[in-house]
């Protein structure tokens, strides 16, 4: 399964076109948060599932905060991150999937993308298709699942 990662896009659709095409084809697609009206123009858009959560700038609350979503038999947390201070490290968010038994963690929030193992758990950060930070790229990032492997990678937008 080839699932399409997307985190604060801050409603530039123009941006998320641009990844959207980037990624290419997906079984899914997954919005960490800022803004859900973003996730609603994806999945108005697209005829694959998209789960999404809450950020920081989404004050409707029409989405909650975090989701836990099971594929291939692989336990995926999904966060915005802001609640786990992902902006002054990520020891507090890797403390917590280590404890609740996920393989893998996608968090937005930074706006810069990052890719990390620690535990034997994948935790990825796509960064931001549209306002990136720290010297980055638009970008957005790509989770392939498949039997036990996982395998999970930034694409440039």
């Amino acid at each position: 399964m080839r699932i399409g990662v997307i985190s604060d896009s801050h409603g530039k659709r123009f941006a998320i076109d641009r990844a959207l095409k980037s990624i290419g084809e997906v079984d899914m697609l997954i919005h960490l948060g800022d803004l859900c009206s973003d996730a609603l123009y994806m999945e108005k858009s697209l005829e694959v599932p998209v789960v999404y959560v809450r950020g920081n700038c989404d004050f409707s609350g029409q989405a909650p905060y975090s989701r836990e979503i099971e594929v291939k038999g692989k336990l995926i947390f999904l966060t915005h991150g802001h609640l786990y201070r992902v902006k002054w490290g990520t020891s507090y968010i890797v403390d917590f999937a280590s404890k609740n038994g996920f393989d893998v963690v996608l968090f937005g929030h930074t706006h810069v993308p990052e890719v990390f193992w620690e535990d034997n758990i994948v935790f990825m950060n796509p960064g931001s298709v549209s306002l990136p930070r720290g010297g980055a790229s638009p970008s957005a990032g790509v989770i392939e699942v498949a039997d036990d492997k996982i395998l999970p990678y930034i694409v440039k937008i």
